[in-house]
């Protein structure tokens, strides 16, 4: 997993097509931010996007998860959100792999929580199990990357 800073965000050594999709989106320029809430594809990279806005209705936890397909790569636009993160050794399994969501459900305790904010990046691998923590009346604009792994 890494937290950084897009603007200061390192793309070597990551999955080959991950570079591309960081590049493309040039959250720099503010293309993030005049982005409609939707799921784009790439066709090209065989990746996907979406950008998502959405209110905190509770101040609740949803499940831990996993996925083993793809990378899941989360940017917050604006707003703050907090998430948890362990490891899947660390936890146990309450739902099996479901191929058709890619996700894996847990139960456990969190290894780092993380206070993201805009221009944050959190980037989960297969072996990173997470959850989001939701904060009463807190609005989140998001763009999450699922990239093939």
């Amino acid at each position: 997993m890494i937290l950084t800073r897009t603007d200061r965000i390192i793309i070597d050594d990551l999955p080959e097509s991950l570079p591309r999709a960081l590049r493309d989106l040039t959250w720099k320029d503010g293309l993030l931010k005049d982005l409609a809430p939707a799921i784009y594809t790439v066709e090209k990279e065989k990746f996907t996007y979406l950008i998502e806005e959405y209110n905190h209705k509770d101040d609740a936890l949803s499940h831990w998860r996993s996925h083993r397909q793809y990378i899941y790569i989360y940017i917050i636009i604006s707003g703050e959100e907090i998430i948890e993160v362990n490891d899947i050794s660390e936890l146990t399994i309450l739902q099996k792999y479901n191929a058709k969501t890619d996700q894996i459900l847990y139960s456990g305790a969190p290894q780092t929580k993380i206070h993201l904010k805009e221009n944050n990046i959190v980037i989960l691998y297969p072996e990173d199990a997470y959850r989001i923590q939701y904060n009463l009346n807190s609005f989140i604009k998001k763009c999450t990357i699922k990239i093939p792994f």
